[in-house]
């Protein structure tokens, strides 16, 4: 996603198709209301939201997440946070 576009496909080899999208708030986390919070080792927390629904562990770097997995019902992704304060580089996918 780049800004409020973003691009998907059916398969691989498919052409990518343009679709609106909402902008993401990247500064709020995934989640709201967690609940059933443990520690499961030094710096490793999971919990449930029940409002998104989905299942999140998050390994942290002191106070900041350093990476977050987040697991729902036929969705499931990995955040992984580095490089603070460095240029990210981002483009469109190319074109066929």
């Amino acid at each position: 996603m780049i800004g409020t576009r973003r691009w998907d496909r059916d398969r691989t080899g498919s052409p990518w198709v343009p679709s609106a999208q909402t902008r993401l708030d990247v500064m709020q986390p995934y989640w709201g209301t967690p609940t059933n919070v443990h520690l499961i080792a030094p710096n490793v927390l999971t919990f449930v939201d029940r409002r998104v629904p989905a299942w999140f562990r998050v390994t942290l770097d002191g106070v900041r997440p350093m990476r977050v997995q987040m697991t729902a019902a036929g969705h499931f992704m990995v955040d992984r946070y580095v490089g603070f304060n460095v240029s990210a580089g981002i483009s469109p996918p190319p074109s066929r």
